[in-house]
């Protein structure tokens, strides 16, 4: 049992080593970037609570980046999307594009609490201005 240990123990940043963080992983060809994509796409549309459907994605490559043309469905709505990275590059280096004004704006405060939050921190603000 003790033999065991030791031999976890000295094998264990080996293994730490071997095991690269998410944003660590590297893009190399662009069917690898539809996945990312489509993460990244359905969480900014999470975030505003509008659902998602039918996701649909091509890729290819144009000299030494990674391109996805995408479309997805939210909100009653098609949305086209658009992303890209260098090959070779960290995932958390992709830049995704979406053509969709609602998640510009800013999010609306549905909690009536936080909503009286947002007041009083506002009230605050401008009594300490003025």
């Amino acid at each position: 049992m003790l033999r065991c240990l030791i031999a976890l123990s000295a094998l264990s940043p080996l293994l730490a080593v071997a095991q690269k963080p998410s944003d660590e992983r590297t893009v190399e060809q662009a069917s690898e970037l539809v996945p990312l994509c489509r993460q990244e796409v359905e969480a900014r549309y999470v975030a505003r609570d509008i659902p998602t459907y039918q996701w649909r994605a091509s890729h290819h490559d144009r000299a030494n980046t990674l391109h996805v043309d995408g479309l997805i469905r939210a909100g009653g709505e098609d949305v086209t999307v658009a992303g890209r990275i260098a090959r070779g590059a960290r995932v958390r280096y992709i830049t995704v594009g979406i053509t969709d004004p609602r998640l510009w704006s800013k999010p609306a405060i549905r909690s009536p609490r936080a909503r009286a939050l947002v007041g009083t921190i506002h009230r605050e603000a401008t009594r300490s201005v003025s």
